[in-house]
């Protein structure tokens, strides 16, 4: 069975030097809380979620993220075990929340590089759709 987060799970990160910007989404509030290399080549990014529509969804599908390094985008890493939800093997971004709930996930993403890394977030899959109606929800610099 999906996990499901119906409340603000816990949230830490140390974080790099930031700047960041932020839009109103009618659909999802996101902002980028930190970022740190958690292993060689590997940078954890953490996310405070909010989902505003009315159906259960996971920070993956609701959330289109682009990390980029040196002007080459990040890929997703899979040499990094990202934080869980309650069961203990679910990635936290897996996790399904509710309407109105918020929740700390976080994703790891390979370096390409030694310069600043850039992370943006706009809106994913809503009710069934992509929103064309939106840009840009979150983004941050990170100096690694």
């Amino acid at each position: 069975s999906d996990l499901v987060v119906s409340s603000k799970s816990e949230s830490s990160s140390s974080e790099s030097s930031s700047s960041q910007a932020q839009q109103e989404s009618k659909y999802y509030d996101v902002s980028i809380t930190g970022a740190e290399v958690v292993q060689d080549g590997v940078l954890l990014v953490t996310f405070d979620y909010t989902n505003k529509t009315n159906t259960a969804v996971n920070f993956i599908q609701a959330i289109t993220t682009t990390v980029s390094q040196d002007s080459v985008q990040a890929m997703q890493s899979s040499d990094y075990v990202v934080p869980t939800g309650s069961d203990g093997i679910t990635p936290d971004f897996m996790v399904k929340v509710e309407p109105g709930a918020t929740a700390t996930v976080h994703m790891a993403f390979s370096l390409n590089g030694t310069g600043d890394v850039k992370v943006q977030c706009v809106p994913g899959f809503v009710d069934g759709s992509y929103p064309m109606d939106e840009g840009v929800i979150a983004q941050a610099s990170f100096e690694i």
